[in-house]
């Protein structure tokens, strides 16, 4: 759809340089003026969209998730599954950021509900990647073995390796998982790679 008129989409691109003046990381939060009523629908919805990112990127998150719920149950809003998705990413980095890994598995099934429906498309494989990293998260000696077993499989796919080896990288990297790559029992490629490092 288009936007109804020059001044609607400058309006736009205006509320838009808000949102990510967010991304910086500065003590003061930028969020968008909501639009009266009488504004064009797509103009409107397009605005709280917006309101709803640039809390989301002020870490304002209990504002975001309250504003992208509202959205994600709008049926009508052309951003009802983005913010669903949306939502969801909130919750998980209010988990993580915030100390609360008690949450990650609610939030990991959400996720989960979101990838296995077909309908959010794109969305739905970036949720159940984020799903996977939660599950990883939570059980960080799984993951483990679970790369390895892709690392050491015979005949496995190259696509299948080289995302194994992307996710190897990932782990031994990653403070989350400094512990389990430590531990003598790690899989073989991890306890390889640690005993090169002593």
């Amino acid at each position: 759809k288009s936007y109804p008129s020059q001044a609607d989409l400058v309006s736009w691109v205006k509320a838009q340089d808000q949102v990510f003046s967010n991304c910086g990381g500065g003590q003061t939060s930028i969020i968008p003026d909501p639009l009266d009523a009488l504004a064009p629908a797509l103009v409107r919805e397009d605005r709280q969209y917006q309101i709803a990112a640039a809390h989301f990127y002020a870490e304002d998150l209990d504002e975001a998730e309250k504003d992208f719920g509202a959205i994600a149950d709008d049926r009508q809003s052309p951003w009802a599954q983005t913010a669903a998705y949306m939502v969801c990413r909130a919750q998980l980095r209010r988990a993580t950021l915030y100390g609360a890994p008690d949450q990650l598995a609610a939030v990991r099934d959400r996720f989960l509900k979101i990838a296995d429906n077909p309908a959010f498309g794109s969305l739905a494989v970036s949720a159940k990647g984020l799903a996977e990293h939660i599950a990883a998260v939570e059980d960080p000696k799984g993951e483990l073995a679970r790369v390895s077993a892709v690392i050491v499989a015979p005949n496995v796919q190259a696509d299948d390796f080289a995302k194994a080896l992307q996710d190897a990288s990932y782990l031994l990297n990653s403070n989350s998982f400094s512990s389990a790559v430590s531990q003598r029992d790690a899989a073989d490629p991890f306890r390889w790679v640690d005993r090169k490092s002593v």
